[in-house]
């Protein structure tokens, strides 16, 4: 297995970013847009979560006491559907997105038509977006040091299925499987991802995805072409 080479990848990701601009830009907007309509749904259950526990930042900060649930069927109904109707959404999304970026670094150019596939990959996207989010549970109970370990390993899954290299739980896997084999170098560029797209969320509202989602997209592709040089149907072939 090669040893990838985070800092080549983001420049790398940096040049294709260039050479494809309308493209990438073209693909950020699509996922602008559709984040901003899920903020929608959002907006609302904030709004009504404030009406019945108030704002926190009005009393100084102080947590509210936790909700009785039974009190608010329909509140925590509405918070379940929003809450898996946003992670459905985004797990398609991102897996639309890795479709172009990869093909994007294989071949040099990309169309945003090659978002969209009908290989059926859509159901095991979800079974994959699940598994990795539970890797970002585990990461969060194991602290600073358990997230910097688990976030890389959960960059690649959308990757290894459009490379039909298997179901959704063994792309959930292989993301553990390559953070494994190549700790150091995995760790130091998860950080740089996460810091990248943590500062397009909290600093700027967002605002910098059109750039920023198809970057971090290209430069995660570029990683895991390092260790895994070829498509499984080139490979077969």
């Amino acid at each position: 297995m090669d040893q990838p080479n985070p800092f080549d990848a983001l420049s790398r990701a940096g040049e294709l970013f260039r050479d494809n601009l309308r493209t990438c830009l073209s693909l950020g907007f699509i996922c602008l847009l559709v984040e901003l309509s899920l903020k929608a749904p959002a907006a609302v259950v904030q709004k009504a979560f404030t009406a019945v526990i108030g704002d926190p930042l009005s009393d100084g900060f102080v947590l509210p006491t936790a909700i009785d649930m039974s009190e608010h069927p329909t509140l925590f109904g509405y918070l379940f559907f929003v809450t898996v109707l946003t992670g459905i959404v985004k797990a398609v999304l991102m897996l639309f997105l890795a479709r172009a970026t990869l093909r994007m670094v294989d071949h040099g150019s990309a169309a945003v038509s090659d978002m969209v596939s009908d290989d059926g990959s859509v159901l095991q996207g979800l079974v994959a977006a699940f598994g990795a989010t539970l890797v970002k549970l585990l990461g969060l109970f194991l602290c600073c040091i358990g997230i910097f370990a688990a976030y890389p390993s959960t960059l690649f899954w959308y990757f290894f299925l459009v490379d039909k290299r298997g179901n959704g739980l063994e792309a959930a896997l292989d993301g553990v499987r390559m953070v494994r084999s190549n700790f150091l170098p995995m760790v130091v560029f998860g950080g740089v991802i996460m810091v990248i797209v943590g500062i397009n969320g909290l600093v700027c509202g967002s605002l910098l995805s059109p750039v920023v989602l198809p970057f971090t997209h290209i430069a995660c592709a570029l990683a895991y072409r390092q260790v895994r040089p070829s498509s499984v149907l080139l490979e077969e072939s």
